[in-house]
């Protein structure tokens, strides 16, 4: 636990938002979505944006919404703002 707990800590400190991820997140966000997602730290935009795609590649061709189901991997923190 103590080593998932360093990984975390190391991952959030290193965080950075590349302009790909900027773009996707602005690909699938609209206005209000992504005021509320700039709020968020760094780190987590990072970690919200890495479970976004982590949906994409796990959802690969299933009959599913997958605009949606990004849309909830982008946002699934944004309670942390408050």
């Amino acid at each position: 636990m103590l080593m998932y707990r360093i990984k975390q800590f190391y991952f959030n400190i290193t965080a950075n938002m590349d302009y790909k991820d900027k773009q996707f997140v602005k690909l699938h966000l609209n206005k209000v979505e992504l005021n509320l997602f700039n709020k968020l730290s760094v780190g987590e935009q990072k970690h919200s944006v890495k479970v976004a795609y982590d949906i994409l590649k796990y959802c690969g061709n299933m009959e599913c919404n997958k605009e949606r189901l990004v849309k909830l991997g982008l946002l699934h923190d944004i309670g942390k703002i408050y």
